[in-house]
């Protein structure tokens, strides 16, 4: 059986990106004395999509569509619920969905490897 086509090294400078786009949205917060910006978070785990297509070419662009679509809507009704346990829910359940859901499909279908999938 063929390996899959995945370049683990695309992760490790895709995750470098992200995190100086963090730093530098943190240095400005700090800076100007506001607050992280809430439509932040949701951008990064989009953009981490995008990391995974660049690594992991094989993924069709659909599914890395819904999965960007369900982490956009699971971020926009828990901040609209005003509820503050929600936040961490969110977290779990786009966790749930893309880990053991889109991740586990991705292993199955030989897009990515088992080990990447954590």
């Amino acid at each position: 059986m063929d390996k899959p086509l995945f370049f683990p090294k695309r992760i490790a400078i895709g995750t470098a990106v992200l995190a100086l786009f963090v730093a530098a949205i943190a240095w400005r917060s700090v800076s100007t004395g506001s607050t992280f910006p809430s439509a932040a978070a949701p951008t990064l785990l989009v953009a981490a999509m995008l990391v995974v297509k660049w690594a992991a070419p094989r993924i069709p662009w659909i599914e890395i569509a819904l999965c960007a679509a369900l982490i956009l809507v699971v971020h926009t009704v828990a901040h609209l619920s005003q509820w503050i346990p929600a936040t961490w829910l969110a977290d779990k359940v786009i966790e749930l969905f893309c880990l053991l859901g889109f991740g586990a499909y991705w292993v199955a279908k030989g897009y990515i490897p088992a080990s990447a999938n954590h």
